[in-house]
């Protein structure tokens, strides 16, 4: 058997050993790897992913700039580089890193909602806006890249375009909290006096089942609706929910 075919067929043992989250043993399977192939650039990235699932940044940082190496191309390694240093933080290198993830594949939409993200917290809106808009084009039902461009368009004012990107989080996941939240501060900005009640009743039947599943327990998210809920025609005789969230704050 070639070397090739060895270093493939181990390959192969330690990523079924991943997958049973069996990750010692894989680690070891792929040090094996590279002391039989030193240029096996899938090894050093998985070494990477194992390192990043412990939250050892700077080890996962050097494993992959070792699969770069190996591989110049590799824009999982080069996505995953960017992940690691954007948790360092080192924000303007993970940039680099995400770019260059899209550089070698352009459908790369993860990379693109990254790469916005980044540039969002940056103040590049226009920028970030655009990578969000090229992650949809690839991935349509994308709710993390729906959710971002919603932000920047609120932010910029373009209320009308939020509130379709948020209904289409909606669409997607009919009990996502955030972007009914989201919705509900939009129409409370425009006015839209005629939808917030009906809108603001669904976020609390949401809040009510999540919480209930203790799947929710941070309570922030309803802080800027407790006005409208409180003084307007809902009570706390009929909203246990709200009476819950009040007593939580006030502790």
């Amino acid at each position: 058997m070639s070397q090739q075919n060895s270093a493939d067929s181990l390959y192969d043992r330690a990523l079924a050993l991943q997958k049973q989250d069996n990750w010692e043993a894989a680690t070891t399977e792929y040090l094996n790897i590279i002391a039989l192939q030193p240029n096996y650039a899938p090894a050093y990235f998985q070494l990477g992913n194992a390192k990043l699932v412990k939250q050892q940044w700077q080890e996962a940082i050097a494993f992959y700039r070792q699969a770069l190496n190996c591989e110049q191309r590799y824009s999982q390694a080069w996505y995953n580089l960017g992940v690691a240093l954007e948790n360092i933080p080192e924000v303007d290198r993970a940039i680099a890193a995400y770019e260059q993830a899209v550089t070698y594949n352009p459908n790369y939409a993860i990379a693109y909602n990254s790469l916005g993200s980044l540039l969002a917290k940056q103040e590049k809106l226009e920028a970030a806006q655009i990578c969000y808009q090229k992650a949809l084009a690839i991935q349509p039902d994308s709710i993390a890249a729906l959710g971002n461009l919603a932000r920047i368009q609120f932010s910029c004012d373009r209320y009308a375009e939020a509130a379709a990107n948020y209904q289409k989080v909606l669409q997607l996941d009919a009990n996502n909290i955030n972007a009914m939240a989201a919705l509900v501060k939009v129409n409370q900005v425009i006015c839209h006096w005629e939808n917030l009640a009906a809108i603001s009743e669904q976020m609390w039947e949401i809040g009510a089942s999540l919480i209930a599943q203790d799947i929710l327990t941070d309570f922030s998210i309803f802080d800027f609706t407790l006005f409208f809920a409180v003084c307007g025609r809902s009570t706390f005789s009929d909203r246990p929910l709200l009476r819950q969230i009040c007593q939580q704050q006030s502790q």
